[in-house]
């Protein structure tokens, strides 16, 4: 009876350190999480404790309603912030790129941990966009999303992250009137003492019409990858698993 009447009203409200429970229903909009607040879906509406939660049996959906991104984190946010047990899908393609797709991290770095993040769309980074970013991105599924230039999963650059755990799958960089390069992942331009890590993910049936269908790295990125599943993977020209190009 006193929740907050949207998600947005409930991070507004918080302060740093806070966290914020979201009850298993569909809200769709925008979400623009706040600095050092860790925002939890996954809960019935009953739970004292956040280990009690059930994010798999009670699924908290942020929809975008395909008009614009669905989650944005604000600059400056560090690993304090984190979106944890939702459901992120139908992100737009939007007026910008910072503002289209699932997730958009621009001079943010925040944890996201244990969310479906599926059928969002953008025209780089369709899942997930970080620029001058050192989130950590965690036990998510990555499924099908698309972007019409590159990165249709996850697009990095001028970035450091960790990216561990995650299944990426059935995910397109696709366009009709060009070539577009990193069905799965997209990594390019890492500062020279960063390093983008992709450790323990599964990236299946990924496809892309130029190079990198499951991973592309190119333009000076560093990239290391280990004990990684790549399999199934389709390109046009060059590396359906992955491509190596200028990194």
């Amino acid at each position: 009876a006193t929740a907050f009447p949207t998600v947005q009203a409930g991070i507004d409200a918080a302060s740093a350190g806070d966290e914020v429970w979201v009850a298993a229903a569909t809200y769709v909009g925008k979400v623009q999480l706040k600095a050092g607040v860790a925002l939890y879906g996954g809960f019935a509406g009953n739970e004292t404790q956040l280990d009690q939660r059930d994010w798999t049996n009670h699924p908290t959906i942020l929809d975008g309603n395909r008009a614009r991104g669905v989650v944005g984190v604000g600059a400056g946010a560090t690993n304090t912030t984190r979106i944890d047990g939702f459901i992120i899908q139908n992100g737009g393609a939007g007026t910008t790129v910072g503002d289209s797709g699932g997730i958009v991290c621009i001079s943010a770095s925040p944890v996201i941990a244990n969310n479906v993040i599926r059928t969002n769309r953008a025209k780089l980074g369709g899942g997930v966009y970080c620029d001058r970013s050192f989130a950590i991105i965690s036990s998510n599924s990555i499924v099908g999303n698309i972007a019409s230039e590159c990165g249709g999963g996850l697009y990095f650059t001028r970035s450091g992250l960790w990216v561990e755990g995650n299944t990426i799958t059935g995910n397109r960089a696709t366009n009709q009137t060009s070539v577009v390069w990193g069905g799965g992942v997209y990594c390019s331009i890492t500062p020279s003492n960063w390093t983008i890590c992709l450790t323990n993910n599964t990236i299946p049936s990924n496809a892309c019409s130029a190079g990198g269908g499951g991973i592309e790295c190119s333009g000076g990125s560093r990239v290391v990858i280990t004990r990684s599943r790549i399999s199934s993977n389709s390109a046009g020209p060059a590396g359906g698993g992955v491509e190596i190009s200028s990194a």
